[in-house]
């Protein structure tokens, strides 16, 4: 009788002392794997977050391209319309020079040549025929190059226009892509939780019905003893 009883208490205590361990190892299991996912949700926070300053800088990056060239077209413009300036305004110095000096020289030879004035009326036409000429050739090239600058300040335009709709094209292909990528991610974010949620729970029942089968073998050991 008295070995029957140590031979109870020594299958007792073992079974005790893994019944006790089983909760401590699954406890630490579970604080193992609640700190990967803290770790991962962590670094997952920080690689969003530096995907959002990159974009944010790649923007920034775009708008001061888009300011230089506003900048250098403004230049442009600016010393072409200056360079034009000039030009008509020593055309109109180098005419006045022409016609002044040309009065000059017809009221010298009308005082010295009073005899002469058929001469001079025909001298007169043929130079007036000539201002006219020149005149009209000036006006041409003026006209060529106002043209000219027309056509190249649509071009430009033309070429800022499609640049900005294929800018904003871009965008807005980047934009819906990235609310696609969003919602696919927080579809299988949540689709994995809904998973492990269930993993643990089958693994739970799983362990309770082990357990529950260990304890009935044990009392069955126990009562045949």
């Amino acid at each position: 009788m008295r070995t029957k009883i140590k031979l109870f208490k020594k299958i007792t205590l073992d079974n005790l002392g893994k019944i006790v361990s089983q909760p401590l190892n699954k406890s630490f299991q579970n604080f193992k794997k609640k700190r990967a996912e803290e770790i991962a949700k962590k670094i997952k926070k920080e690689e969003i977050e530096r995907k959002k300053q990159l974009l944010k800088d790649k923007k920034q990056q775009q708008k001061n391209y888009l300011q230089k060239i506003k900048d250098e077209e403004k230049r442009l413009k600016d010393l072409e319309l200056n360079k034009q300036k000039e030009e008509n305004q020593k055309i109109k110095a180098e005419k006045e020079r022409i016609e002044a000096k040309e009065k000059l020289r017809l009221d010298n030879e009308k005082q010295q040549k009073k005899n002469e004035e058929q001469a001079h009326k025909i001298e007169a036409q043929r130079i007036k025929t000539e201002e006219l000429k020149l005149k009209d050739q000036e006006e041409k090239e003026i006209r060529k190059k106002e043209l000219k600058l027309k056509q190249e300040q649509l071009r430009l335009q033309y070429l800022e226009r499609q640049r900005i709709r294929e800018e904003n094209q871009n965008k807005r292909d980047k934009e819906l892509k990235l609310k696609y990528l969003e919602k696919q991610k927080f579809r299988e974010e949540k689709q994995k939780i809904i998973d492990e949620e269930k993993r643990l729970k089958d693994l739970a029942v799983k362990r309770e019905n082990e357990e529950e089968q260990k304890l009935k073998e044990e009392e069955h050991k126990l009562r045949y003893e």
